[in-house]
């Protein structure tokens, strides 16, 4: 008798498990039907971010671009990414713009030799939020990669500058004005 009280004890407390994991892994994708469906040509990538103790200490750095092949000078992708709204609800979505086009220094690279690099554009912060997917709106040929960057717990306040007084000119001189240097 305790076995079988025990047995339905224990596999009724699976079931609960089992359909509260179901429950957390459909708020994600119910949130994500809200988001409108990624245009022609370009791919919508939903990033889902753990929960964290101290969130508002947490950033999160958008880092899109390509992998070329690329010489010894420093590259970056042309474009940027655009925070929208979604309509109705408030939620911010991402979309980047850009064609694809890199600019570089132009050094002389004396070995001639080509790496595979990633060149993304520039970085992009946003806030760092457990409770909502990230989605992000970018061209099929680019990817996406991100970074969590944390604040220090430390507060620094800065230091006074030198205070430095200004030349003025006389009442004598045709100058009314504070001279600029």
């Amino acid at each position: 008798m305790k076995h079988r009280f025990l047995h339905y004890i224990l596999s009724t407390l699976l079931a609960l498990l089992s359909l509260a994991a179901k429950a957390q892994n459909k708020t994600p994708n119910k949130l994500d039907t809200l988001f409108p469906a990624a245009q022609k040509g370009y791919k919508k990538i939903t990033v889902s971010v753990p929960k964290a103790n101290k969130e508002q200490n947490l950033k999160l750095e958008l880092l899109v671009g390509l992998t070329k092949q690329v010489d010894c000078n420093t590259h970056i992708l042309i474009g940027n990414i655009q925070a929208q709204t979604l309509s109705g609800y408030g939620y911010n979505y991402y979309t980047v713009e850009s064609d694809g086009t890199l600019a570089s220094t132009k050094m002389l690279c004396l070995n001639n030799t080509t790496t595979k690099k990633f060149i993304p554009l520039a970085p992009y912060f946003t806030n760092y939020n457990s409770a909502l997917p990230l989605v992000i709106y970018l061209p099929e040929t680019m990817e996406l990669k991100y970074r969590i960057w944390k604040a220090s717990e430390i507060m620094l306040k800065p230091s006074l500058p030198n205070v430095v007084q200004q030349p003025t000119c006389h009442k004598n001189d045709n100058h009314h004005h504070i001279l600029p240097w």
